[in-house]
């Protein structure tokens, strides 16, 4: 069964450790920023990403702010969001090749892609097969 928009922006707060509910208030915001990406899965990728930018943004701040031992531990968790944004934004970048060769293998053949809902395809809205 694929996922809801709404068990991606879980999946979202879940994988980036939101543990002070940062990013959970803001998932709706960040969710809309990039509906209508070709796919869920890839605003899903675009979503984390930019959550993953917000809390960079604010563990600066917190470091910046901290003393010597705070700082450190800061650093360590801004370079492994560091790590995550980069293997995010090669996902991203790999789910947008694998979308663009699915649409030259469909122009290539001569079909025409598949749009809309299935139900649409086969008999109108209310799904009907006529």
């Amino acid at each position: 069964m694929p996922l809801t928009a709404e068990a991606y922006q879980s999946l979202v707060v879940t994988e980036v450790g939101d543990v002070d509910a940062f990013i959970a208030g803001q998932i709706d915001t960040l969710w809309a920023m990039y509906d209508g990406e070709t796919n869920l899965y890839l605003t899903y990728l675009l979503t984390k990403r930019k959550a993953i930018d917000l809390l960079m943004g604010k563990v600066r701040d917190e470091v910046t702010q901290g003393g010597n031992n705070a700082s450190v531990d800061l650093s360590d968790k801004h370079d492994n969001l560091q790590v995550m944004w980069r293997n995010v934004d090669g996902e991203i970048r790999q789910a947008r090749l694998d979308a663009e060769q699915a649409v030259q293998r469909t122009a290539s053949s001569g079909r025409k892609p598949l749009v809309g809902r299935l139900t649409a395809v086969l008999g109108g809205p209310s799904g009907v097969i006529r």
